[in-house]
């Protein structure tokens, strides 16, 4: 699509330049000629200023969605944080855990020590086992004492074994909670972080996409800019052709009267308004917003279907579409004098007619390369834009 309009562009370059060595041709044939590829030139600016507003909102949108994923990272990052300080806090208890584990299996080896050491020593005093100690007794009385002692052991001794088992026990499951604890927090972190590499997949595509759409906007920005160049070059050669078509011949009325501009004040073209909402000279483009982009007129602001009137008396030369001043009327006042009324929304004279000072010639509208409804006025001299302010009282 942009490579068609770059070829359309290069053609109607070429185009001018050979148009410049015509020696025979037609003045009214040239330029409705001149006047075709105006408009032709218009819609491609018009194209690629669509295209170029398109790119600039999907890349709006694009950086707002990468906006959103840089905070919902900024979440993920704060959520990790807090993970951490409780895989932190864990890591501590674990510690503390190891520790008690530490002692616990210290004082069973002690408490296993010991008993191992009485069993020996009762065993290397005694020399028999428990029947034979009590059958040696030498009385009765021996003999309960000899009883109670062994007794006395063996509830030891099974004290002993069960303090073990209950340490054993309380390791198995400090160890058991300090892996479940481990394993949460292992599981946590591993869904964050994969939710964290997701989000900065999808960062990474916006920003791709965000290279690529400003790399369109750019093109597009080429694009409007050859073509409101080719535009203007196309202006001005028609600008050129009809000045030099009124200085070999004077301006004449349809009556055969030369047109004479007396010099006078002009009749403000929007009689009803008054507020200037653009002046003559360089601004930025209200549509496009390029800056320093010259304007060659005067915009004055007035609602929709507001009355335009002739500034001073002549002959309309030319009352139709006109590229991006939309529907347009130009009229010769004679003496190389000529007005412009652009972006109107309709038009009630017609070319080769004579009119009237302050006689309505057209309707406020917003047509062709417009932001909303005004009058585009512009002041010719021998075809080139000056300053209407002087003209109509305001300068």
């Amino acid at each position: 699509m942009q490579k068609k309009k770059w070829i359309s562009l290069a053609l109607a370059l070429i185009m001018i330049v050979s148009c410049s060595f015509m020696t025979v041709r037609s003045d009214s044939a040239y330029a409705a000629s001149v006047q075709d590829r105006i408009n032709q030139a218009t819609k491609d600016k018009q194209a690629a200023l669509n295209e170029l507003n398109k790119d600039k909102k999907a890349k709006s949108q694009y950086i707002a969605q990468k906006e959103k994923i840089d905070h919902e990272i900024d979440l993920i990052e704060a959520e990790l944080s807090e993970i951490d300080a409780i895989i932190g806090e864990a890591e501590a208890g674990i510690k503390q855990k190891e520790e008690e584990i530490a002692g616990y299996e210290a004082q069973i080896a002690e408490n296993d020590e010991n008993f191992r050491r009485r069993f020996r020593a009762m065993d290397e005093s005694v020399g028999a086992n428990y029947l034979d100690i009590l059958l040696n007794s030498t009385s009765m009385s021996d003999f309960f004492l000899r009883l109670e002692t062994l007794r006395e052991f063996t509830e030891y001794d099974q004290s002993v074994i069960d303090e073990m088992l209950t340490l054993k026990q309380g390791i198995e499951a400090s160890k058991n909670e300090l892996v479940l604890k481990r394993d949460e927090q292992k599981q946590a972190r591993d869904l964050v972080d994969n939710k964290r590499d997701s989000l900065n997949a999808k960062l990474k595509e916006q920003n791709q996409l965000i290279t690529k759409i400003s790399a369109e906007i750019e093109k597009d920005e080429k694009l409007f800019n050859e073509a409101s160049r080719l535009e203007e070059q196309l202006k001005e050669s028609l600008r050129s052709s009809l000045s030099s078509s009124n200085s070999s011949k004077n301006s004449t009325t349809p009556s055969g009267k030369t047109l004479k501009y007396s010099g006078g004040k002009f009749a403000f073209p929007a009689p009803s308004m008054t507020r200037v909402s653009s002046q003559y000279g360089y601004r930025t483009h209200p549509v496009t917003g390029q800056k320093y982009k010259f304007h060659k007129g005067m915009d004055l602001a007035a609602p929709q279907g507001t009355n335009i009137v002739a500034a001073e008396a002549g002959v309309v030369r030319s009352a139709g579409w006109n590229g991006g001043y939309g529907y347009c009327v130009v009229i010769d006042h004679g003496s190389g004098v000529a007005t412009l009324y652009g972006h109107s929304s309709k038009l009630l004279v017609k070319k080769g007619q004579e009119v009237s000072k302050g006689q309505v010639i057209a309707k406020v509208g917003s047509t062709g390369v417009s932001t909303g409804p005004h009058l585009h006025f512009e002041v010719l001299i021998n075809g080139n834009t000056t300053n209407p302010a002087p003209y109509i009282g305001l300068g």
